[in-house]
């Protein structure tokens, strides 16, 4: 029986949400673009987590901003070579500048993935779909969006990012409520000068893990 993890790369650049691939180097799908994933090593990960961190550095070389488990998958179909575990986490990346793509390294668009228009090999379509749902989700009540801004941002870069990610338009007024109940922004000291009047940067207050809201959005709802 096969046993690995797969990853589920987002980042959000170019007002899009994308996700994190790479190259294949062996068959099965050698050559084709797939989710960065890879075996369990007993003898070098102590746990889980040290299997996500090994994956993601040697396979695509770019810093982690956080990362959660979403669910484990086994079956006989997923894999052609033999009956298949993984075990699926959702990563997220900030939208600091990234070190150098590696060769067989690549970001697509979410949407051209869960479309069709840009396939992948196994069940990874599926992968990022239920990724995507668990990251909607928790952006409904938690922090999670604040993950893919950059270390300092302003309010409206906030927002911006979690009406991508959900997919439907904030209350602004009722976003900046459940930011400041929660106590989770901080003041950077620092603005960035937009329109007439410069925009006040903040940064997450815990970077360990999103908080939660004492109230969930809904869409433009207060």
């Amino acid at each position: 029986m096969i046993n690995t993890i797969d990853t589920v790369g987002v980042r959000f650049k170019n007002d899009t949400v994308q996700i994190l691939l790479s190259r294949r180097d062996k068959n099965p799908y050698e050559g084709e673009y797939a989710l960065p994933g890879g075996w369990v090593f007993e003898d070098q990960d102590k746990n889980l987590s040290d299997a996500v961190e090994r994956v993601i550095k040697t396979k695509t070389n770019h810093q982690l901003s956080y990362y959660e488990q979403v669910h484990t998958i086994g079956n006989s179909q997923r894999d052609p070579r033999d009956w298949s575990v993984t075990v699926v986490y959702l990563c997220l990346f900030s939208s600091n500048p990234l070190p150098e793509n590696k060769q067989d390294v690549k970001w697509v668009e979410v949407n051209k993935i869960l479309s069709d228009e840009f396939s992948l090999p196994f069940d990874h379509k599926d992968l990022v779909a239920l990724a995507m749902e668990r990251l909607r989700s928790k952006a409904m009540y938690t922090t999670l969006p604040g993950f893919l801004c950059e270390d300092v941002f302003s309010m409206k870069d906030y927002q911006n990012v979690a009406e991508q990610v959900i997919g439907s338009k904030l209350n602004d007024r009722g976003l900046r409520i459940r930011l400041e109940e929660s106590n989770a922004l901080v003041d950077a000291k620092m603005t960035r000068q937009t329109g007439k009047r410069p925009a006040k940067l903040f940064r997450l207050a815990d970077r360990d893990k999103p908080r939660n809201f004492d109230r969930m959005m809904y869409g433009k709802a207060k």
